[in-house]
């Protein structure tokens, strides 16, 4: 007997501090992923469809990306001690959009946010969010633009590792 597993993302809660204007954060760096033509893809599908092809249907166009702690984004240093990267990234034109994390690796205490502008939010994710794997996907956020925050206490300041491998119009 075969059982499918369905697994999901599994977050805990939390606030990030990008979302509480009184924290006074910089601006986020902007990362702007290339226009998408999704009339041109539209029309690929249709023509795939119309020739008896079926799948594997397009979800949205993913861009290879290596944005990280080190490469991207900004720190900033809370009066707590707490450290926080924050990376908005952009997809004009998108209706949405999602990303995978090919480097997720955080300490006990350390929480992974994403928002757009609209206060939508997913997340906190932590250490147990993706138990046995160094790799994280998450859901789909609406709009063309959202914010990777990650919030690293102080007593285990610069041991995460994170870094986005893919982001999906």
């Amino acid at each position: 007997i075969l059982i499918d597993q369905a697994v999901g993302q599994i977050s805990f809660g939390g606030h990030p501090y990008g979302l509480n204007r009184s924290n006074a954060l910089p601006e986020a760096p902007l990362a702007v992923m290339p226009r998408v033509d999704a009339a041109a893809l539209i029309a690929a599908d249709e023509a795939r469809m119309a020739d008896g092809k079926k799948g594997p249907y397009r979800f949205g166009k993913s861009h290879a990306v290596s944005l990280g702690l080190e490469n991207s984004g900004v720190w900033s240093t809370m009066s707590n001690g707490d450290r926080v990267w924050r990376l908005q990234v952009s997809c004009p034109g998108a209706f949405s959009i999602n990303m995978a994390f090919h480097r997720f690796v955080i300490p006990e205490g350390a929480q992974l946010f994403l928002y757009n502008t609209m206060g939508d939010m997913l997340g906190g994710f932590e250490a147990a969010s993706n138990p046995g794997s160094d790799q994280l996907g998450v859901d789909l956020l609406a709009g063309d633009r959202v914010t990777v925050e990650y919030v690293e206490p102080a007593r285990v300041a610069g041991q995460g590792e994170l870094s986005i491998g893919q982001v999906t119009h």
